[in-house]
């Protein structure tokens, strides 16, 4: 996965499966990692970050403070019976992930003659890479580099930074998972990795999140 981006599923859907683990059960252990070990937050956020989105903020608060009159409970409680009920819904919807993947790369190489199915297998291999990689291993090395009593503060600008990079990061990882799978020319694969990378990123924040948050709030 990490040496030969794309080869376990283009192995897999071709038959050759006794030497891999099953990219789906893989997905579903880390899935189940999330749920056991609560310090992984996933691809949750703050109910203050909701509150500040672009699209959906004002929509948000509104939902929040009827929320608060119906419920007749503090904004505290809300908070903080929200963070415990996202955290655990944001997870579970991780499967949402894998199939809009899968759907992009279905219209990014719409002429391959190829089964949905093995777009998903694919789909399941780009994100656990995503979630391990991204998600659970930088976060980690960042938390270790920003920790209280070091000379690297955390700012707007070190966070622009750091989301350029991993969007780089992701867009050639797609590529060369396309090179391994598709084998198209070198400057499409480059062009379709970053346009997955930059598709799926709007839809993590634009759609996912919100669904997330939706989804949440009906059990508070």
């Amino acid at each position: 996965m990490l040496l030969k981006p794309g080869q376990m599923s283009l192995d897999y859907c071709n038959g050759v499966r006794k030497k891999y683990f099953k990219p789906v059960s893989m997905f579903l252990f880390i899935v189940v990692l999330y749920l056991v070990f609560p310090g992984f937050s996933g691809l949750n956020v703050s109910l203050n970050e909701y509150r500040q989105s672009f699209l959906a903020g004002r929509l948000i608060q509104s939902q929040i403070d009827q929320k608060i009159v119906t419920g007749k409970i503090s904004e505290e409680k809300f908070n903080e019976k929200f963070k415990h009920v996202s955290e655990k819904v944001s997870k579970f919807m991780l499967f949402l992930l894998v199939i809009f993947a899968a759907t992009l790369i279905r219209g990014l190489f719409l002429r391959t003659k190829r089964y949905f199915y093995d777009d998903l297998i694919l789909a399941t291999e780009i994100n656990i890479f995503l979630i391990l990689v991204f998600f659970t291993l930088i976060p980690v090395i960042l938390s270790i580099i920003l920790r209280p009593g070091s000379n690297i503060t955390y700012s707007a600008l070190l966070e622009h930074s750091i989301s350029l990079v991993v969007m780089l990061l992701f867009g050639t990882y797609s590529a060369k998972v396309f090179s391994t799978v598709f084998r198209p020319k070198w400057w499409i694969c480059l062009l379709k990795g970053t346009c997955f990378a930059i598709l799926l990123s709007v839809f993590l924040i634009f759609l996912y999140r919100p669904m997330v948050f939706e989804v949440a709030y009906l059990f508070v």
